[in-house]
């Protein structure tokens, strides 16, 4: 089950403003779950219509889960995976 803004240790992926354009297609994950990521990195990439753009990771960590496949179309707002921050990886 994935994490929920309850969780300590995660933090949520969400779908930015994309100017005054209300569809917004998410094209594809640059980064797998399980693997590690440094804030800042391109995270995901999504469209417009005449725009394609990548969404950096807003922190550091492990990228724990995605809740949305590439193709769908998202939202503003909308939490699309998680990540999961350093203090709480652990390593197998």
């Amino acid at each position: 089950m994935p994490p929920t803004e309850e969780t300590p240790g995660f933090a949520p992926v969400i779908i930015p403003q994309l100017g005054a354009n209300p569809v917004i297609r998410l094209l594809g994950w640059r980064v797998e779950p399980g693997e590690s990521l440094q804030r800042g990195d391109a995270l995901v990439e999504l469209s417009t219509p005449g725009v394609v753009t990548e969404v950096a990771s807003p922190v550091a960590g492990r990228l724990a889960a995605i809740l949305r496949e590439p193709g769908t179309v998202v939202a503003p707002g909308d939490v699309v995976g998680w990540i999961e921050r350093p203090s709480i990886v652990t390593t197998p």
